[in-house]
């Protein structure tokens, strides 16, 4: 089934009710779906086009790091998170 139809399915499904747990339901889960895929960071384009526009400046500038000690920052940040 593509995600077309199984949109407008789930929009059948709740025009079609007359149930106020089920439609509460839908509301709570769509909210709670919300709220935590909001508290993912996405970045934008434009974050994305200056953090590597800094990326490549640090580069030139010479101020990177051995990928050795970065993998070991990450490692060590991973152990303090329980990641």
């Amino acid at each position: 089934m593509n995600i077309q139809t199984t949109k407008i399915e789930l929009v059948k499904a709740i025009l079609d009710s007359e149930s106020n747990t089920f439609l509460q339901k839908i509301a709570d889960f769509v909210k709670n779906e919300k709220q935590s895929s909001s508290s993912i960071f996405t970045p934008s384009d434009t974050e994305l086009k200056e953090r590597a526009e800094a990326s490549l400046k640090s580069i030139e500038e010479g101020s990177t790091r051995d990928i050795s000690e970065f993998i070991t920052e990450v490692e060590n940040w991973k152990n303090q998170h329980a990641i």
